[in-house]
């Protein structure tokens, strides 16, 4: 399989305009990556076409280079395949054993001799291996330094690489299709189909791609012709799974996933049903805490830190603060661009912990005496060392009359909105609700239940 080899500061596009404020050889390190990648599925793809695309869909941030989430929707655009955003090292080892490829995104830093990045750098990883009981990645470094070759991860890159994303890549990658939302009321086929099978099975197949993807159509119903091989090919291709063009056993399961329900024939229910269903319900149920957390990612990551390359800094960019409002109903706010109010109003509320709550505009309005939800679990001028829990809310009450209110992440990290340019940011900030304390007094809640 052969990979790109484009550099960033490369003739043909180096002095080029990337995100408006800078150059494709100062910031165009996020293109110029995905284009490495994506050349093993079609050549003619340069850092200018995966920049036009970062452009055109508001991934290149002014004064900032390529927005995190950028990668993975362009590597999806251009063809890769079953791309995902890996955040343990060792589903990354299994993964890149298997074939796997991808972006690395490097954070500031020298380890093992080697340095990476002085700010943020993205890096494409072709190739795994495992050798000495250590883990080697192949990188390609569209940057000055050309850190291009094997390195290892023990040694030259462990705790400097906060995102990592990884796909497959074929030469005869179909091209992408959007996936249909509704149920499917036909029959599906039994495996296996391929190139030369016949019959009713057949037609099956053809009538569920033809409602799959409505601009295939079938002439000849029966047959497994080039047609048949090449739509089942691009449906595999959009499910995830390896286009041979066989309609097999992973084939039909993911087929039978958009299959309508039918009424059940008979109401009884044995007991061992019965256990079962209560079983899982339980093992799938969330605490309140965890809900809470859940839905901190959600905006957090959203609005944050995926929009903002330095997000523990300067969290999201005004854009992505306006979307936010837009779609919680803010947008009358005009004093501020964000308000920790509403924020948290709307992770308790969007979380189920408590559907009655309103995105007001204070943290009194937003969280009443009650605290419906919570459990006052502290109140006073300091939080002792180890306290605090996840999802737990903290409020300041200033004596100049201010309030401010946050969640507590975990391992260190509160999770907020402050200022005119930040929402839903987890920033890394152990002591922040003991840093007034002797002009405060401090309140934590915890979620019941």
């Amino acid at each position: 399989m052969s990979f790109g080899t484009y550099r960033q500061y490369d003739s043909r596009w180096g002095r080029k305009n990337y995100n408006g404020s800078s150059s494709y050889a100062t910031a165009g390190c996020g293109p110029t990556s995905c284009a490495n990648i994506l050349h093993a599925i079609n050549p003619k793809i340069t850092p200018v076409t995966t920049g036009s695309y970062m452009k055109s869909h508001g991934y290149a941030i002014r004064n900032n280079g390529t927005a995190w989430n950028g990668i993975p929707a362009c590597l999806k655009h251009f063809g890769a395949q079953d791309v995902r955003q890996v955040d343990k090292m060792t589903d990354v080892f299994k993964l890149c054993s298997k074939g796997y490829v991808g972006v690395f995104l490097f954070r500031k830093g020298r380890k093992g001799g080697v340095t990476w990045t002085t700010s943020g750098h993205y890096v494409a990883i072709t190739g795994y291996k495992y050798q000495n009981k250590k883990h080697y990645f192949r990188t390609f470094d569209s940057g000055g330094r050309r850190n291009d070759g094997f390195f290892c991860y023990e040694t030259q890159m462990k705790g400097l690489i906060p995102r990592i994303w990884l796909c497959k890549v074929t030469k005869d990658a179909p091209k992408p299709i959007k996936k249909p939302t509704g149920k499917y009321s036909g029959a599906i086929p039994n495996p296996t189909l391929k190139k030369g099978s016949s019959g009713p099975e057949v037609t099956k197949l053809q009538k569920f791609l033809e409602w799959y993807h409505p601009q295939w159509k079938f002439k000849h119903y029966g047959t497994f012709g080039a047609n048949s091989h090449a739509c089942v090919k691009a449906f595999q291709y959009a499910e995830g799974l390896t286009p041979d063009g066989v309609f097999g056993k992973k084939s039909y399961a993911k087929a039978k996933a958009y299959k309508a329900k039918t009424a059940p024939v008979s109401k009884k229910t044995t007991t061992a049903a019965k256990t079962s269903t209560a079983a899982k319900k339980t093992a799938t149920k969330l605490t309140n805490a965890q809900k809470l957390l859940k839905k901190m990612d959600e905006l957090a990551w959203a609005y944050g830190t995926a929009k903002s390359k330095y997000a523990y800094k300067t969290g999201a960019p005004k854009v992505a603060c306006k979307k936010a409002m837009k779609k919680y109903g803010w947008a009358d706010n005009k004093a501020e661009m964000s308000d920790c109010g509403n924020m948290a109003s709307t992770l308790v509320r969007e979380s189920g912990v408590n559907k009655s709550f309103k995105a007001l505009h204070g943290v009194k309005t937003a969280f009443p005496k009650t605290e419906k939800g919570f459990t006052k679990v502290l109140e006073g001028k300091k939080i002792p060392n180890g306290f605090l829990k996840p999802a737990d809310f903290i409020r300041y009450k200033k004596n100049n009359g201010k309030q401010h209110a946050m969640f507590y992440y975990g391992n260190g990290k509160v999770c907020e909105a402050s200022h005119h340019n930040l929402f839903g940011v987890i920033r890394k900030d152990t002591k922040r609700y003991n840093s007034q304390s002797k002009a405060s007094t401090i309140q934590v809640f915890r979620p019941k239940g």
